[in-house]
């Protein structure tokens, strides 16, 4: 299972979280809004993280894996995950220095690719810091994450024969803290 499926299922139950807490919430009175929105237009520039230099979407038939854009939100609560697959001909290590070096923006970079297990332990529940929990690398890729649980970034880097696969995801969650 890519990356890309395994963070929209983990999300997935994070959603599932949020409704049952804005549905256990008690009585109240006024307005009450919810939406969903998903699409497969998603663009490398709304995960905030750069398009690799030279990089591009991958060519011919566009499956549901290569971009989504799904949001969700019940009153305050709400979940947004963002996520793009590129690919580029430049090589695996030379792709994972460069966003390595793009995440700094927000904040510690986590290496998951090869995590010790300081980085793999789960904080608590109430603890906003990120970790490489339940998260690894494929086979001779990169892992990274930076941010915070309620707003990351995570590249994902995997060389496909020739090409270098890079998957882009920003996940943010509102009404949990």
């Amino acid at each position: 299972m890519n990356l890309l499926h395994r963070r929209f299922t983990a999300h997935m139950s994070a959603l599932a979280l949020v409704i049952a807490t804005a549905c256990s919430a008690p009585a109240f009175s006024g307005e009450f809004n919810a939406s969903v929105n998903i699409s497969d237009k998603a663009v490398a520039e709304e995960t905030g993280l750069p398009v690799y230099p030279g990089a591009q979407t991958i060519p011919g038939k566009r499956s549901d894996a290569d971009a989504a854009n799904v949001q969700f939100s019940i009153g305050e609560y709400g979940l947004k995950v963002v996520a793009v697959k590129l690919m580029s001909s430049d090589s695996r290590e030379k792709v994972a220095a460069f966003y390595q070096d793009a995440l700094t923006r927000f904040g510690k970079v986590l290496d998951c690719t090869n995590a010790v297990p300081e980085e793999r332990r789960q904080r608590s529940k109430k603890s906003r810091e990120i970790t490489c929990e339940g998260e690894r690398a494929g086979r001779n890729g990169y892992l990274f994450k930076a941010g915070l649980r309620s707003n990351q970034r995570v590249v994902a880097i995997e060389q496909k024969g020739d090409s270098t696969m890079i998957s882009l995801v920003h996940v943010e969650v509102r009404g949990l803290d």
